[in-house]
């Protein structure tokens, strides 16, 4: 197992190499504005229909992925259109061809950011959270068990892993569309050891969460569900995060993704303008927790500027322009390993900003 920081990758990458891992912290999608679009012919530069027809198809993806708004949605709005309409004007980059159906487009975040400021539509920034699911499923012929990563090793039916496997693919697909990063357990014996479907069916929330420590995700995504007539999952969701549950209802595993993109882009928002924040570390012990602390800071993406003010008694200052709020920034901050909410904050009313403590 590993802890990081906050890891820096581009999102097909993370979900390849990470979605078997067993410890994962916040994942910054570097590559957040490169959609990859099905594209068979040689577009590129020749100002056709289908050109910009192709560019505005990635538009709608990267409006769903830093608004969390789905298709529908974003189609309903005349500015949005719009913006699909002129995508063309925020392409930077055509291609590379990734294989004979796929091609890959770049975006201008700047231009387009400065675009839906503008508009007064909030947008989410490069920082995901990563979310376990856990989902229990009822076959109807018998079979109940936990979707796993690890869905080949079962001892379950051909039908059912075939059915276990369906899903784990439009995971993928869901996640890498959206830039959400998902993992799934292992269910290895260490799993097992700690929950059966039945605690994901009853809600058992202690339960989920106990057998989730190991993991290391931020959100936890937990369903119950059965393989409807037409042969696809139909599940009642809920979202949970330190024994907070929120319901997302009855849905398909697309649905519960798409409210789950909503749910994030509305708690992880950027809006307004560049905010200057002030942010107190504790816990800085040594040359080495002040250099690592600094770089942290440095590497979030809605942060603009960092700057020291003061370190003394073991803590670290941080003046910090932001764009976003307060509780943007806090938001954020509260999704890695590296830093521990404090509450000196409280001991100390007169002293304003954000409170953190080094985690050792």
């Amino acid at each position: 197992m590993f802890k990081s920081i906050m890891n820096k990758f581009s999102f097909c990458i993370y979900f390849v190499l990470y979605f078997h891992s067993t410890s994962i912290s916040a994942v910054v999608i570097e590559d957040l504005y490169t959609i990859n679009v099905q594209q068979s012919l040689d577009i590129c530069g020749t100002g056709s229909e289908e050109e910009q027809s192709t560019y505005g198809e990635g538009m709608v993806q990267l409006l769903s992925r830093i608004t969390g708004f789905n298709s529908d949605y974003i189609f309903a709005n005349p500015d949005l259109v719009r913006l699909i309409e002129g995508a063309e004007r925020f392409v930077f980059l055509c291609g590379p061809r990734l294989n004979e159906n796929e091609l890959s487009i770049g975006f201008n975040d700047g231009l387009l950011e400065s675009e839906l400021a503008i508009l007064n539509i909030p947008r989410w920034g490069k920082e995901r959270p990563v979310t376990l699911l856990w989902l229990a499923i009822d076959t109807g012929e018998g079979e109940l068990g936990i979707l796993s990563s690890k869905t080949s090793d079962l001892p379950i039916t051909n039908n059912f892993k075939n059915f276990q496997q369906k899903l784990y693919d439009e995971i993928k697909y869901f996640s890498n569309i959206m830039a959400l990063p998902v993992i799934l357990p292992l269910l290895d014996l260490q799993d097992i050891s700690f929950i059966i479907p039945d605690d994901i069916i009853k809600g058992r929330v202690s339960k989920i969460e106990d057998a989730s420590d190991r993991y290391y995700a931020n959100y936890i995504l937990y369903a119950n569900g059965y393989i409807s007539e037409y042969g696809r999952l139909e599940a009642h969701w809920s979202i949970l995060r330190q024994g907070n549950k929120i319901n997302f209802g009855y849905g398909t595993l697309e649905y519960a993704l798409n409210q789950l993109s909503l749910y994030y882009a509305n708690e992880f928002k950027i809006e307004g303008d560049v905010s200057d924040l002030k942010v107190t570390i504790l816990g800085i012990d040594s040359l080495d927790d002040y250099a690592n602390t600094i770089r942290h800071f440095e590497s979030l993406s809605l942060l603009e500027e960092v700057e020291p003010i003061e370190v003394n008694n073991g803590s670290l200052i941080l003046q910090v322009k932001a764009r976003g709020d307060q509780d943007l920034l806090d938001n954020i901050l509260g999704l890695d390993s590296f830093l521990v909410k404090s509450n000196e904050n409280t001991e100390n009313s007169g002293i304003d900003g954000l409170f953190f403590r080094l985690k050792k």
